[in-house]
């Protein structure tokens, strides 16, 4: 998992952050417990410590520049993880 750039500083979990937007605001977060009972993928505004639903803002304007290019990094991302074999039964633009 290190290899794949996860760290494990909280006790039993693997920890992987990655910016997905030009701005460095948005982050891609997943954790996954290293016994395989607990997953959580959050895409988080780091200025407004929240939640950033990308896939609701694009499901009210599908056009919108910003979430579109943090729906390309994001799906970047879980293209990988299903890649290594970490995310299965996710396709192309499944709502996360």
């Amino acid at each position: 998992m290190r290899e794949l750039g996860f760290t494990d500083l909280r006790k039993g979990y693997w920890y992987l952050c990655r910016r997905v937007s030009t701005d460095s605001d948005i982050t891609l977060n997943v954790h996954i417990a290293k016994d395989g009972h607990d997953w959580r993928i959050d895409v988080l505004d780091e200025c407004f410590c929240q939640p950033y639903d990308y896939q609701y803002l694009l499901s009210v304007n599908p056009t919108l520049d910003y979430a579109n290019n943090v729906a390309d990094e994001c799906e970047k991302w879980f293209r990988r993880l299903s890649e290594w074999g970490l995310l299965s039964g996710w396709h192309e633009g499944m709502y996360v």
